[in-house]
């Protein structure tokens, strides 16, 4: 499993808020991340 820099997890969290509001899917072709990787985030980030 690789293990991503806390910049790169800024970084999706600022592609996820205002103004930008960039979707997963979209998100993971850009920066080639796994899907489920950010789903595991973004649920992380709201607990």
């Amino acid at each position: 499993m690789r293990c991503y820099s806390e910049a790169v997890k800024a970084d999706v969290r600022r592609r996820k808020g205002l103004p930008f509001r960039q979707g997963v899917a979209q998100i993971s072709d850009e920066l080639r991340i796994h899907v489920i990787t950010l789903y595991k985030w973004r649920k992380a980030w709201r607990l």
